[in-house]
C-alpha cells in the first residue's frame, strides 16, 4: 500500500501529497468532503469525477490514474486520439477541483461540460490535421451527454 501511495503522491499535488508534505493539515477531498484526496480519487474515484466519467460512457470502475489510457473506449468516442480525450477530461477535472479548492465555487456537471466545449476546439489544433472529425464528436458526445 505504501508503493501505491508513493505512486500516487508524485502525480499531482493533491491533498494527500500536500498533508505528506506539511503544507496542509487536512486530506479530504474538497469536492466530496469524504475520502481522502488522492490522484486516483480526484481523477476517477470522487463521486463527482465518476459522475462526469459514467456521463461520458467511460467505466473507470477498478482502474488507476497511472495508467489511464487503460480505460476502456466507449464506441462513441473514436479511437483515434482517445488519450488526448482522456487527458483533456482528466485536465478539466483537475481545473474543476482547483476552482471548487481555491475559488469557493460549488461542484458543477455543468461548469465541466461548458469548459470542455470552449476547449476542444483549441485541443484539435494540437491533432494532425483532418482530426476535426474526431474533436466534433467530442463535443457531439459533451453536448448530448453531460
Amino acid at each position: 500500500m505504501d508503493e501505491l501511495n508513493n505512486l500516487q503522491a508524485t502525480l499531482l499535488e493533491c491533498r494527500y501529497n500536500l498533508k505528506k508534505k506539511n503544507i496542509v493539515g487536512e486530506d479530504a477531498c474538497p469536492i466530496c468532503g469524504v475520502e481522502v484526496e488522492t490522484s486516483n480519487h480526484l481523477i476517477l474515484d470522487c463521486s463527482f469525477a465518476k459522475e462526469i466519467w459514467a456521463s461520458l460512457n467511460v467505466d473507470t470502475t477498478g482502474h488507476d490514474v497511472a495508467t489511464l489510457w487503460v480505460l476502456p473506449r466507449p464506441s462513441l468516442i473514436p479511437a483515434a486520439h482517445y488519450n488526448t480525450f482522456l487527458l483533456m477530461v482528466s485536465w478539466f477535472l483537475w481545473i474543476h477541483r482547483n476552482a471548487v479548492a481555491f475559488n469557493s465555487l460549488p461542484p458543477s456537471r455543468a461548469r465541466v461540460k461548458s469548459a470542455l466545449l470552449d476547449a476542444a476546439p483549441i485541443w484539435r489544433h494540437r491533432l494532425p490535421a483532418g482530426s476535426a472529425v474526431v474533436v466534433d464528436s467530442w463535443c457531439s458526445l459533451f453536448s448530448s451527454n453531460m
